[in-house]
């Protein structure tokens, strides 16, 4: 489809570049639910046939592997949900808990009605739907403030990390005077670590390991969490970022892009060269026109040259913050 669509849309070196180097957006609004259709089903028929939860088990093991594999080589993403996506599709799945705990509570009751027998599961069923309403709630709560909210100790693990960096720089040269004559800014751009983000003390003794077990929120810090969530094997190494990079991280992409490049498609008449040698003398600097490895044929079709992708005028780095 692509192929197809690019020989007749594509008209301009600038539009068959763009569709060559970009992948295929997720849709997360409609790629979310399906999945968490097929969760809250699994969890809703867990009480009735428990040997569900095993299919579903294999089959959402086997969907992971796959999705994994488009996300990190198939698939690209244009919107950022920060996390808040997944978030939600976490607390909808607690929609089949509800269902298979209420249809548990229908059961017991209707055979508590002929008999006493009943009553004990019904009971207990009642007390297990009222832990999982808390339960919601407490994760609510527990979500809702790492979705607006960075921990301060993130902050002191770049201290940390700048105070290792020093180590590597001649006396009388710290990491943050490089870094300022690097980038160009004054001091008053420079930021001060409160004592507040020192990370805090890993707990000690079985009740303290407990705790940080229970409420991880509370008594762990960013590394340790990241140590038990993200692990290792499963996370995509990324190049160390440049200074130009690490400035514009956080800058409206209006603030931190650069003028764009004119491309052209040269022709054998050489009217490419006086449209580019023209547009320099009426503009000047600031305006940048080239058309190099782009061409108009004999039958009249622009081409350009994809074997060599970094040679294009308009080629960019793709940073992953």
């Amino acid at each position: 489809m692509t192929l197809v669509l690019g020989r007749i849309l594509d008209k301009t070196p600038r539009k068959m570049y763009k569709r060559y180097v970009s992948l295929t957006g997720i849709g997360w609004g409609s790629y979310y639910p399906k999945y968490t259709n097929l969760g809250v089903i699994a969890l809703a028929y867990s009480c009735i046939a428990p040997l569900v939860l095993g299919f579903a088990t294999v089959g959402f093991a086997l969907l992971y592997l796959a999705f994994r594999y488009n996300v990190l080589f198939t698939l690209g993403t244009q919107i950022d949900t920060k996390g808040r996506a997944y978030a939600r599709a976490l607390q909808q799945l607690t929609v089949g808990i509800y269902l298979a705990e209420f249809c548990l509570i229908g059961l017991f009751a209707i055979g508590s009605s002929g008999s006493g027998v009943s009553a004990g599961p019904l009971v207990l069923m009642i007390i297990f739907a009222i832990g999982t309403v808390l339960w919601h709630i407490q994760l609510r709560s527990a979500m809702s403030r790492h979705l607006t909210s960075l921990p301060s100790d993130l902050l002191a693990e770049e201290h940390c990390d700048n105070n290792d960096e020093e180590k590597n720089y001649p006396t009388g040269q710290s990491h943050t005077d490089a870094r300022k004559v690097d980038s160009g800014t004054s001091s008053g751009d420079e930021y001060q670590v409160p004592a507040s983000a020192d990370p805090p003390a890993p707990p000690t003794g079985f009740m303290g390991k407990l705790k940080e077990f229970l409420l991880p929120n509370r008594h762990a810090s960013a590394a340790v969490i990241s140590k038990y969530i993200l692990s290792p094997h499963l996370a995509n190494p990324v190049r160390p970022y440049t200074q130009q990079e690490l400035e514009a991280a956080y800058l409206h992409p209006a603030l931190s892009a650069e003028t764009p490049i004119i491309w052209l498609a040269r022709d054998e008449y050489g009217l490419s060269q006086q449209e580019v040698q023209g547009c320099r003398r009426a503009v000047g600097e600031g305006l940048e026109v080239s058309d190099e490895d782009a061409w108009v044929d004999e039958k009249g079709n622009v081409n350009w040259n994809e074997r060599e992708l970094r040679k294009a005028p308009i080629f960019e780095e793709d940073v992953r913050y």
